[in-house]
């Protein structure tokens, strides 16, 4: 009946992906993500000593961001990509060679229902259901100056990607951006 976002959840998951598989989660990534797809510009960063050979993440004015054992922590972070692998990922989730269309349609199907077509919440996604019967679905993501938006607007076979290292509330406001992509205004949210 209700839906609230845990990082942790996602760093246990992450353990017990490494638990079952009997490797460190970047090499699972990699094996299953990554690499198929040639997303050679992805990573896991798991090891903080390496801080400064990673892109830095600033405040809102232009303050570098501290380092402290929470940004040790992967799972529910510390996945490092660009667009352009970003993009490689949502195409190939067109094709149920890299996933499933039964895990495709789970994770697109809402558990929480916390509001009818508002809020709710698939695997890994968020989602909204439109009164066009559109499925709208996203994941932003926030830690420590890193700002992210990903939209997958599956109907219109788009999407809309954002990355930032300097933390702004304008990362989030690529929902705006959807409705030049098909018919998806805010006006079609069903409430």
């Amino acid at each position: 009946t209700r839906f609230t976002y845990s990082n942790t959840n996602y760093v246990v998951l992450a353990s017990i992906a490494e638990k079952v598989t009997g490797k460190k989660f970047k090499q699972v990534v990699r094996d299953l993500i990554f690499d198929p797809l040639e997303m050679n510009h992805s990573f896991v960063f798991d090891d903080i000593t390496h801080k400064n050979e990673v892109t830095q993440s600033y405040n809102s004015n232009y303050r570098e961001m501290h380092w402290d054992y929470m940004d040790g922590t992967y799972g529910d972070k510390n996945i490092y990509t660009t667009p352009r692998d970003m993009l490689k990922l949502d195409t190939a989730m067109y094709s149920d060679d890299f996933l499933s269309a039964d895990l495709k349609a789970q994770m697109t199907e809402g558990y929480s229902f916390e509001s009818k077509g508002t809020r709710n919440y698939g695997l890994g996604m968020r989602l909204i259901k439109m009164k066009n019967n559109k499925n709208y679905t996203y994941h932003n993501g926030w830690w420590r100056g890193n700002t992210s938006s990903y939209i997958r607007l599956a109907d219109s076979n788009a999407c809309i990607i954002l990355f930032s290292n300097k933390y702004s509330k304008l990362t989030y406001k690529t929902i705006d951006l959807s409705h030049y992509l098909g018919d998806y205004s805010v006006g079609n949210v069903e409430l």
